[in-house]
């Protein structure tokens, strides 16, 4: 038999590997559930349950507003939202990617968010979002950067 050098993955390894970054997947896939169910409730709670998703150094960067940095502002940026008239959010997942052994993953999706604007009008906004996330400790999963962007033309 022909010996591999060390750096060259066996083939148990490699199956380890694929059935590590499945669960990482897995893992990261049941976060962005729970954070889009968290996250979409009024008010204090649906500001307050965003913002649990976020790490305490997190970035968000959303459609047509200033970028919000750091955990407080973050929440202080979705309280605006959450506690609006008729305010209803979610988001799904088009792809969440994790490599073997990585403390950093993403995800790709879209979102629809509506409200009532200040003269009571129901609007709606459709778009794309683009989140990387940072392992925590204790394995878990939260948003770093969250980046999103509105399928709408600028001005309209």
């Amino acid at each position: 038999t022909t010996k591999l050098p060390s750096f060259v993955p066996t083939e148990d390894q490699r199956r380890r590997q694929k059935m590590s970054v499945e669960a990482d997947r897995a893992a990261l896939e049941q976060t962005l559930s729970d954070w889009a169910e968290a996250s979409n409730q009024g008010g204090d709670t649906g500001a307050d349950g965003f913002a649990a998703f976020v790490t305490e150094d997190g970035v968000m960067l959303p459609p047509n507003q200033k970028r919000a940095d750091g955990q407080a502002a973050i929440r202080g940026w979705a309280l605006g939202l959450t506690s609006a008239q008729s305010f209803n959010i979610s988001w799904k997942t088009g792809r969440a990617y994790v490599t073997a052994g990585s403390k950093l993953a993403y995800a790709v999706g879209v979102f629809e968010l509506s409200l009532k604007d200040g003269a009571g009008n129901l609007v709606t906004d459709r778009g794309k979002f683009l989140d990387a996330f940072e392992r925590q400790a204790e394995g878990t999963w939260l948003c770093t950067v969250g980046s999103g962007n509105s399928d709408h033309p600028a001005g309209g």
